[in-house]
Order: structure tokens, then sequence, then C-alpha cells
């Protein structure tokens, strides 16, 4: 953007250097919630599906190798860790309520009225929920973005983490719904950012697991503390601590920690 405004000078520039200030700030801002929420999950679902994290860190071994961090350019070939990224989605909601859209008339959706004006969330796609602003209450069974990404038919077991549930013949089940039509909201208002926001989860996520173990952390006795898979409450919610252990998983990787050769 600061590019697009060098030829610029005076009260144009400075209106233009603010505009992408503020584009900047807001792309930041929006991530600190449900990309961070999301994140957690993912170390979440690391420690609870260990047999998850070996198998997405022998695929790292074996497209990107132990001399070099993950690249973005890798990504075509990292097939089961772009269905962990999926999954993460999926499991466990970053916004399991959605946002609530506004219809501004009197309108039909597939044999269901909804009064105008009205507060319409979406939905599993078998019920409708369009609470009235004002007038006679009229509305069908409720339904959330949690409701349908667990939805027992889209999505068999889904309370588990199975990131293979997007993959067929080893490559991604285009079969199978992306839980980004879902998690970053639909229609006009959906959100601008989710381009920025799975790209950023992609090169975390493969980068945490290229270099890092996450194990379970260890109590006064020496025993594995437990964790559960539970969310906190609220408009953007994020799983409850979860104590674990991070730690380079060679002196190797430490090494490209430490390295200023990064592609990323």
């Amino acid at each position: 953007m600061l590019e697009r405004i060098s030829h610029l000078n005076g009260e144009a520039h400075a209106e233009e250097e603010l505009i992408a200030q503020n584009v900047a700030g807001t792309t930041y801002a929006a991530g600190t919630d449900t990309t961070a929420s999301t994140l957690y999950t993912f170390f979440l679902a690391m420690l609870l599906y260990p047999e998850v994290q070996k198998r997405a860190q022998e695929e790292l071994a074996t497209v990107v190798g132990a001399d070099r961090l993950p690249a973005f350019t890798d990504k075509s070939r990292l097939t089961y860790i772009e269905a962990v990224r999926k999954e993460c989605l999926r499991w466990q909601s970053a916004v399991p309520l959605g946002l609530a859209y506004k219809s501004i008339a009197d309108d039909e959706y597939k044999g269901h009225f909804i009064l105008g004006p009205s507060i319409v969330m979406q939905n599993n796609g078998k019920s409708l929920y369009a609470s009235p602003i004002s007038g006679t209450t009229h509305f069908d069974a409720c339904g959330d973005v949690r409701a349908i990404l667990q939805d027992r038919e889209e999505h068999p077991e889904p309370e588990k983490f199975k990131p293979e549930r997007f993959i067929k013949d080893g490559k991604i089940n285009t079969g199978v719904m992306d839980p980004a039509v879902v998690a970053f909201d639909a229609g006009r208002r959906i959100c601008p950012g989710r381009y920025f926001a799975e790209l950023s989860l992609f090169i975390n996520v493969t980068c945490v697991l290229h270099i890092f173990d996450i194990t379970p952390a260890l109590d006064t006795q020496g025993k594995e503390v437990k964790v559960e898979p539970n969310m906190t409450s609220g408009f953007v919610t994020h799983p409850e601590p979860s104590p674990c252990i991070i730690k380079p998983r060679s002196k190797l990787t430490e090494s490209l920690i430490l390295s200023k050769n990064w592609e990323n």
C-alpha cells in the first residue's frame, strides 16, 4: 500500500498513509483473538493426539528435510499439514455462534419465510433461525457455526481430531466441506482477512511442527498432567489452559531457529 501511494505528496499522501496504517492495525488486531484461538487449539490437539503430530512431522521430514525451515512454496506438497490446519478450524470453533445479520425486508429461503427486519444466523442448512426484531415471533430451529462444523453427517465422529477426514487418495478431498466456508462467515461481509489468516495458520503450524515436539507437562510426581478439550465461553472462545512442554526436536532444528536465513 505504501508503494502504491509513494508518488503522492502533501495531504493526499497523509490521508492514504493513515488508511494504510488503519488497515495494518485492523489486520493485526483481528487476529489477536481468532487466529490466536485456533493456534491454541492446534497445541491442544497435538497434546491429545500425538499420533497426528508424529505423522505431520514425518511428512515434513520427507517434503522439507532437516536443513531448512518450511516455506509457503511447500504448501501444495504438505497435504497432511493442510488437513491438520483445516481440522484446527473445524474441531473447536473460535467464534462458535458466528455473526448475526439483519434482513431489511420480508424474504424466503428454501421454503422458510424470513420476516423483515429479522436477525438471521447461518446454521447447518437443515433449519433456519430468524428472530424478528419486532412484530410476531417467527423462527424455526436454531443453529450456529459450531453446529455446522460438528454435524455428524458431514463430519463423522466430530468430537475427534481427525485430519484424515479431509484426505482421499493422498490429496485434499474436495468432496468434504472445507471448514473455512463457515469459520470465516459468509456472504458479502465474509471475513476480509480469511486468506491472510489461513496462510498465517499454515506457516505457524508447519514451522512449529518442524522445529518442536509438543508433549504433556509433568506434575511434581513426574506424571503427565491431563488436559481436556474444553473451551471458554464468549463471543470468541479459547481452549482452557493446557500446560505442556515445547522443546526443539534436535540440535539441528534448534540451529534453524537461531539462523538468520529465514525464508518466511
